[in-house]
């Protein structure tokens, strides 16, 4: 080992890894050899801390050499996604080493599954309620995760996980006393099932590797210089290995952004306290002094010669000072005056937007102006993935595809949406929804083109399943299509198309019956069916190169692993175990989206060089997030085991925070509200902005015109928005029904524009899938059992009235028995409305009087143009001596007499209009009189019925109806007069399914609401 350890830092303002490049280039490291020409440049280690910084450590050294021959570097990584989870690939060769191997991550999590079961059904059913675990299989994977993440964190960090049993629940909390009697699962249960196995934790044996790794460099062994760059050594193993390779004889290690200006006073406090973790310095700080450096020994490079960057750097290094020497700003900031602060922080915009989706939309056009300025590259850095999912969605308004680092989850892939509608539909109940969701999905073809795939499907839909109720399985989908009146192509092309979709799910139909399954038959009986599903005419599957799709099938064949732990899944927990299995399982695209745009992670983007960066989501919480309570262990219990405190991310994101916001041009974005609650700005930023204001530059994070983009995102949806005016169609003459019935008239008072949409228009709303009966049901059946019974007329005996009306009902209510509605709630008030139904008939019984029930009715009407035909169905009509009594029976709200009166619910009026005009078998008009009009409000509650009279002499309002209806017809056989909407809004009906086509919302909102007609 030399006695001078080579340590050295880039400033935060360079390109970090083209300066890295130079640097090797010109042998600043003292490696020796002619760089890119000597073949002792191939000796040389180079180690990053992720995976895509290698890459682009790669292309950086192959653009500096411009076309010349280069021997590169061996380049790794040492760590992966996040520092905190190191994942170490071995730099030489470990056979002889003998480290055991890990488990796979799925085959850890699955065998934790398996514990957590385990220890459930080890609890006396007198404890269960202590307990509680999870019942599924689905709520068991995410709490193994969970403690996977526990085991990580202990091994990462080298915690005493033997600890955890020598605590005494009695010190702690009563819930904590419960929580280490579970994690015996890991801390006994878990080491056993390693150990039977001849294995060990994943974390453990990536420390291993590093340690060995580390040993090896100790004990000169090392076959060539090594060089690690851009760890901060946040985690154990990896501190230990930077301190062994800046000690060795050819190592050299490069920290990313150490602060050399540090004052003495404030690296005592960051070495000696252990409060200070939170200050972006203090981890770096730390490994120089255990090296044995001072700060003024570490080499810096990439210090750039402008005056400006210096000073940014300068002053956000000073806002991120501790706690404690806040006080001493305004003697610390007075070598800055404000004209060098404010162009320092020129190129620096703070962006606050009332929402997320102001911000994300913000972000996504200043992402777009990027674009405009060939060979310039941006990037959103930020931890909020919500965000991230916002702003790549908003891009596609361009047609940008952009690079995001953490990709897509599985199961929110299209291949993961078509896994769990085939698991949803092979165990439905109520096959209809997944059925065609299934059908239409874009992957699926079933052997046949996609597009008569498709159209079967459509078939399907509008002939067989809508409006109907469809029993469990496709087998209850084949009878309907049977006793559909089709003809038999159609026919056909329907069983044809359920054939096939019965074929592909038969393995999976088959677990579902059984009960139960394993993991592994689950997952090969999943592959088998998306083979099926996504077959197209030539029997080939097009899909199979998708990312997701190689996901999903590489997820399905670790299930199906002979070493993969088997669970047994009940059919019912079967669609929730596999969604939570892809839940897990990022998916990254291959496809080649505009590379000069990027989406990072906070470690992802420390080494990334890009000439603008948008750091999202500048909010505590957010950035950086706040500490939460640990869901294992209390903060004295972290201790007890090992573990460093929470405040230590909050140092690893502050010291992201100022790499980022040294970058050439940085825009910092945050909403002032989330979720409709207020925020707080960033700690980082306030620190930032409170210095700037001690030093005189109030306005250096101040968005200009040019930078305002959340007044551009504004201006561009305030310039796609378009008013648009009230619909006034006037179709021509020829057009316009001649016939309505009575409650179409009503309609046509309330709402002309829907008999246009209806009559003229002639559109109809689609039938529901699996329609669940409602209130316009429970009226059906009602008025059909009253209208049985009163067709054939009581017979003097109440009682058996009752029977033979309650008999009469239960053979209407029959087909929905079953429905747990109709049988707890509607029966039994029907059972009401009868009893208080025959008690009015036999008090109010005339002598004489006979009823007609269900009576069809019209007459004719002339209009300026023509004929105009006016129909009815009376419920009943009553006749004595006296003249007739029309009576209609209301299951839901009965119309108010002035509403009746005035014209707006014509319909009794209009049914004594037609009586008068002897319109009605069996009802003679001449000199007929109308002795009421009476609504029978029936609900079954309390009281069970209620008889509402409109009139009890109504021939003079069913005439003045009759005139009025006259004058309607002459007012819309003028053609310019318009179908208007809701020409009365205190009045318009409550049901209306053409709203939306006469976008009533949109253009009733320019001047405050519709009008009164």
């Amino acid at each position: 080992m030399r006695s001078s350890p080579s340590v050295y830092t880039i400033h935060p303002s360079a390109p970090f890894l083209e300066t890295l490049a130079r640097a090797l280039r010109d042998n600043k490291f003292g490696f020796g050899g002619e760089f890119g020409v000597s073949l002792e440049t191939a000796d040389i280690t180079v180690l990053l801390p992720t995976r895509r910084a290698c890459r682009a450590f790669r292309e950086v050294l192959l653009d500096q050499a411009e076309g010349r021959s280069l021997f590169l570097p061996n380049i790794r990584p040492i760590g992966d996604v996040d520092e905190d989870d190191l994942q170490l690939t071995a730099i030489t060769a470990f056979d002889d080493l003998n480290i055991p191997e890990a488990p796979a991550s799925l085959a850890r999590d699955l065998a934790l599954v398996q514990l957590i079961m385990r220890w459930r059904k080890a609890q006396s059913a007198s404890h269960a309620d202590r307990y509680p675990i999870p019942n599924t299989s689905a709520d068991a994977l995410y709490l193994a995760r969970a403690l996977g993440r526990l085991l990580d964190l202990i091994e990462t960090e080298g915690g005493n996980l033997s600890a955890l049993r020598t605590l005494v629940p009695e010190e702690f909390a009563a819930h904590y006393g419960l929580t280490l009697s579970f994690l015996d699962i890991i801390t006994e249960w878990w080491p056993a099932w390693l150990a039977e196995r001849g294995q060990i934790g994943s974390a453990e044996r990536r420390n291993r590797l590093i340690d060995a790794q580390r040993l090896s460099i100790e004990a000169g062994h090392s076959t060539g210089p090594v060089l690690a760059a851009g760890s901060t050594g946040s985690v154990p193993a990896s501190a230990r290995l930077l301190k062994a390779i800046a000690k060795a004889d050819s190592g050299a290690i490069v920290l990313p952004g150490l602060d050399l200006a540090v004052r003495d006073e404030t690296i005592e406090r960051l070495v000696d306290e252990a409060d200070t973790t939170s200050h972006p310095q203090s981890g770096m700080i730390n490994i120089v002094r255990a090296i044995g450096l001072d700060l003024d020994e570490v080499t810096a490079i990439g210090v750039p010669d402008a005056g400006s960057a210096k000073a940014r750097t300068a002053i956000i290094n000073l806002a991120m000072a501790p706690v404690a020497e806040t006080v001493s700003w305004p003697e610390l900031a007075s070598t800055f005056d404000a004209q060098t602060a404010s162009t320092a922080f020129s190129r620096v915009t703070l962006l606050e937007t009332p929402s997320e989706n102001d911000e994300a939309m913000a972000v996504a056009i200043a992402l777009r102006e990027t674009v405009e300025t060939p060979g310039k590259t941006a990037a959103l850095v930020t931890p909020n993935r919500a965000l991230t999912t916002r702003v790549a969605s908003y891009l596609k308004r361009w047609s940008i595809d952009i690079d995001d680092s953490a990709g897509q989850p599985l199961h929110q892939t299209r291949i993961g949406g078509l896994v769990q509608n085939v698991l949803e539909l092979a165990n439905a109940t109520r096959p209809s929804v997944p059925l065609l969701a299934c059908l239409k999905h874009p992957m699926v073809g079933l052997g046949l083109p996609k597009s008569q795939c498709r159209a079967r499907a459509r078939l399907l839909e509008l002939r067989i399943l809508r409006g109907r109720r469809i029993g469990p399985g496709l087998d209850a989908v084949s009878k309907a299509i049977e006793v559909a009146a089709l003809d038999d192509d159609l026919a056909s092309a329907c069983l044809d198309i359920l054939d096939r979709l019965r074929k592909a799910l038969g393995p999976l139909i088959r677990l579902f019956s059984a009960g139960s399954a394993s993991s592994d038959d689950i997952a090969n009986a999943l592959w088998e069916a998306i083979l099926a599903l996504t077959e197209d005419e030539n029997g080939g599957h097009p899909d199979l190169n998708d990312p997701a799709v190689e996901a999903l099938s590489a997820l399905l064949q670790g299930l199906a692993e002979p070493s993969t732990t088997r669970l047994d899944v009940p059919s019912h927990e079967m669609a929730s175990f596999v969604r939570a299995l892809m839940a897990a399982i990022p998916v990254r695209s291959k496809r080649a989206p505009d590379t000069r745009l990027h989406i990072f992670g906070l470690l992802e983007a420390r080494l990334q060089p890009m000439d603008r960066l948008i750091l999202g989501s500048m909010n505590e919480g957010d950035w950086p997030d706040i500490p939460t309570t640990d869901p294992w262990l209390s903060r004295p219990m972290r201790a007890e085991v090992g573990l460093s405190a929470p405040e230590r991310r909050i140092g690893l994101m502050a010291h992201d925070f100022v790499q980022a916001a040294n970058a050439p041009e940085v825009i910092i974005t945050r909403s002032l509200k989330s979720e409709g609650s207020p925020t707080v700005r960033s700690r980082f930023v306030q620190r930032v902005m409170a210095v700037l204001e001690v030093v005189g530059c109030k306005d250096g994070l101040t968005p200009n015109a040019k930078t305002d983009y959340s007044a551009w995102a504004n201006a561009l949806d305030a310039a796609a928005f378009q008013p648009i005016n009230e619909p006034m169609p006037c179709p021509a003459l020829h057009l316009r029904p001649r016939e309505l019935s009575v409650t179409a008239i009503e309609r046509w008072v309330r709402d002309p524009y829907s008999i246009y949409a209806e009559r003229v228009l002639r559109l109809k709303p689609l039938d529901p899938l699996d329609p669940v009966p409602g209130a316009a049901d429970r009226g059906t059946f009602i008025h059909d059992a009253l209208a049985q019974f009163m067709s054939i007329g009581k017979s003097g005996d109440k009682a058996a009235d009752l029977d033979r009306l309650l008999t009469m009902g239960a053979e209407v209510f029959s087909p929905l028995m079953a429905e747990p509605d109709v049988y707890a709630i509607w029966w039994p008030r029907f059972i009401r409305i009868a009893e208080w139904f025959l008690d009015r008939e036999y008090q109010s019984a005339s002598e004489g009087a006979t009823s007609l029930v269900e009576i069809d009715g019209a007459i004719t009407l002339q209009g300026p143009a023509g004929p105009f035909t006016l129909k009815a169905r009376a419920d009943r009509i009553d006749r004595s001596k006296n003249g007739i009594e029309i009576l209609d029976y209301k299951t839901g709200g009965v119309p108010t007499i002035d509403q009746v009166k005035t014209g707006l619910s014509p319909q009794l009026p209009l049914e004594g209009a037609i009586a008068l005009g002897g319109g009605f078998d069996g009802v003679d008009s001449k000199d007929l009189s109308i002795n009421g009009l009476t609504y029978l409000r029936l609900s079954g509650g309390t009281p069970p019925g209620v008889v509402a009279t409109v009139a009890s002499d109504a021939t003079d309002l069913c005439e003045e109806t009759l005139d009025g209806l006259r004058d309607l017809i002459a007012a819309y056989d003028n053609p310019q007069q318009p179908y208007r909407v809701m020409t009365r809004v205190k009045w318009r009906s409550r049901y209306n399914d053409f709203s939306h086509l006469s976008r009533i919302a949109e253009w009733s909102s320019n001047d405050g609401g519709a009008r009164e007609g």
